[in-house]
């Protein structure tokens, strides 16, 4: 039986609700990594593995969402100085 699907249906998720996930796994996989690593004896591979990891997930979060921003001021066109 054919299911009806709407245009809405198929969309994809809203682009913050994907950062969103991307921060929260990034983070939450670094610090069970690191939990493990601790429990196991591994207290300084647990340390750098959560730092790597956190620092992986703002990079991540930077390159995918903070740089195609374009944040540029006024180009001061049609503006005079006031000297």
């Amino acid at each position: 039986m054919p299911t009806i699907v709407s245009p809405e249906m198929e969309s994809d998720p809203p682009r913050w609700l994907r950062a969103l996930v991307v921060l929260a796994a990034g983070i939450a996989l670094s610090g069970i990594a690191d939990f493990a690593l601790t429990q196991a004896g591994y207290r300084g591979l647990g340390a750098y593995v959560w730092a790597t990891g956190y620092a992986g997930t703002i990079l991540l979060m930077f390159f995918l969402y903070l740089r195609p921003l374009d944040l540029q001021g006024p180009d001061g066109e049609g503006e005079e100085r006031a000297d």
